[in-house]
């Protein structure tokens, strides 16, 4: 197997995409506990609405 070499910049990049996605997670746990289920049925629906299915 290849070993990769990633810059300083990648590894900076993906520290970044990772504390991203752990927002969005935490803010959708929030939502669905203030909200419940149905925030699925919101998000299923606004998913829709931007792939335009």
């Amino acid at each position: 197997m290849e070993k990769t070499h990633h810059l300083p910049r990648h590894v900076q990049f993906m520290a970044l995409v990772g504390l991203i996605g752990t927002g969005i997670f935490k803010g959708s746990s929030d939502s669905l506990n203030m909200a419940g289920p149905s925030v699925v049925i919101a998000y299923l629906e606004a998913l829709n609405e931007i792939q335009g299915f």
